[in-house]
């Protein structure tokens, strides 16, 4: 008997022996050969693998608990557990019971619900890897309260705007609004804000600023149903105000040209400046880009000025004309009076 149990202990061993290479043990009941990228390969098509189960408690009993150690927790809200933290500083995270690991000690369920006592982390893995949040179903609110996307140098903090949206890279917009279908109905932004009373108004539809926080211009709500586009021009603004010197002969050699765009598959024909033109006799009204192959633009409303400066010459002009007409129109009377007198006599 003594010598059976010999004999079978050491075909135990060489059975292990047979399934074991380069240090990884399988089991398994084929004999196949573990995976040389695993310590430990269980294999089977009939059986599973049992982790340690526990209550809520026991878990939590746990002394200096490994990180990654696993799990199955039998009470609460049952599932695999996994510690996500250290020995000393333990985090458990149910992986079971459709919940869904999140950084800084937080919780998901599959059913939508996000928890955490701080600050949630979502990491996505890899290079240019994106979290995506997509909800489904109709009158949802995704997000509740202020959103901060980038917003992270601007005092006071948080920022205090319901979506506040910030970048610090030269050369580029912060934001895109884009719709591509490509129809006359393919509408970009909508504001919606104000009144509708009939004597309640002012709101400021859209506001710039400059970097420091001075306002520079706005688009403004100026009845029930219209709206002002407004460019900062307060006296206490400025400095060195003289009057200008462009006027009504600079008015007169500006170009103004009919055209068509090439990239308007319509043809629709315009009518109009071509900046680079105007730029020689009104640069005020141009925007010359930096880049040789960047597009240069006008700014129509700052023609205005030039226009009004204009006008008040041409009607200082008639008002002249129109003072020596009266002059000569007197004098006519003075002898056409005398005239009728010698014609009397």
């Amino acid at each position: 008997m003594k010598n059976l149990k010999t004999l079978l202990f050491a075909a135990i061993l060489f059975a292990m022996a047979a399934v074991a290479n380069a240090h990884s043990v399988g089991i398994n009941s084929d004999g196949s050969s573990p995976n040389s990228s695993a310590m430990l390969d269980v294999s089977s098509t009939t059986k599973g693998l049992l982790a340690p189960r526990m209550t809520a408690t026991q878990k939590t009993a746990i002394a200096s608990p490994a990180t990654g150690l696993l799990v199955y927790q039998t009470d609460g809200t049952a599932g695999y557990y996994y510690n996500s933290g250290t020995p000393a500083s333990p985090v458990w995270i149910c992986i079971g019971a459709g919940t869904i690991p999140v950084a800084n000690g937080g919780t998901g369920t599959t059913n939508g619900s996000i928890t955490g006592t701080t600050a949630l982390t979502f990491a996505a893995g890899g290079t240019d890897q994106n979290v995506t949040l997509t909800p489904s179903g109709t009158g949802y609110t995704l997000l509740n309260g202020k959103v901060n996307i980038g917003d992270n140098q601007v005092q006071p903090q948080p920022p205090p705007y319901t979506l506040s949206v910030a970048s610090y890279n030269s050369g580029q917009f912060t934001a895109r609004i884009s719709n591509f279908a490509n129809s006359t109905s393919a509408n970009g932004l909508l504001i919606r804000a104000g009144s509708n009373s009939a004597t309640n108004f002012g709101a400021v539809m859209i506001g710039f600023q400059n970097i420091d926080g001075a306002e520079i211009g706005s688009i403004s709500q100026n009845a029930a149903f219209t709206v002002s586009y407004n460019t900062s021009s307060d006296r206490r603004l400025k400095n060195n105000i003289v009057n200008t010197h462009f006027g009504i002969n600079d008015l007169m050699k500006i170009q103004v040209r009919d055209y068509i765009y090439k990239a308007d598959a319509g043809k629709t024909l315009t009518t109009g400046f071509i900046a680079q033109e105007l730029y020689d006799i009104f640069p005020n009204a141009v925007s010359k880009p930096a880049k040789a192959e960047d597009m240069w633009s006008v700014d129509y409303g700052k023609v205005t000025p030039l226009l009004v400066k204009a006008i008040q010459e041409q009607q200082a002009i008639i008002q002249k004309q129109q003072t020596a007409i009266e002059a000569q129109q007197k004098q006519i009377n003075e002898l056409k009076r005398m005239v009728e007198m010698i014609m009397k006599k």
